[in-house]
């Protein structure tokens, strides 16, 4: 029985394909959505912020960073239209595919539910995506949601 559900997003409209459908798994189990971002490089998250110099990111700077991913991630968690969702930033310095994956793992996770591609455009052809990554090394089920 699914009881606990992450759902990965990067903030990107491409990340919110997953939504609906994390969404109806959710309600048919009556599992709990933890919206899950996460912040593990700050000067690369300041990119997609108003922020014009990310290699110079003070402490105030990084705080506000944080702050507006949570109140985006809040934002997004609403859109979601699903009582038992809660918004979770993961912040550290471990690539985003191991955060997600050692969360899971940490927590009593039933099921990952992530979109096919994010934000990270041409990087993902030589990174490789996390959603891939994801998928290889997760012991929970992953369910990846393509993109249209």
């Amino acid at each position: 029985m699914i009881k606990k559900i992450v759902l990965c997003t990067d903030l990107s409209d491409n990340s919110k394909q997953a939504f609906s459908i994390a969404k109806d798994i959710a309600s048919k189990y009556e599992a709990q959505i933890i919206l899950v971002a996460v912040v593990t490089d700050l000067a690369e998250t300041a990119l997609f912020s108003v922020i014009e110099q990310p290699n110079l990111i003070s402490e105030d700077v990084q705080k506000k960073i944080l702050e507006e991913v949570k109140k985006d991630l809040d934002k997004l968690a609403n859109e979601i239209g699903y009582k038992k969702v809660t918004p979770l930033v993961l912040e550290g310095s471990e690539s985003v595919h191991a955060a997600i994956v050692n969360y899971a793992k940490n927590n009593n996770i039933d099921l990952i539910v992530m979109s096919s591609n994010g934000r990270a455009g041409l990087r993902r052809l030589i990174l490789g995506s996390v959603s891939e990554k994801v998928l290889r090394e997760s012991r929970i089920p992953v369910l990846i949601v393509p993109c249209e």
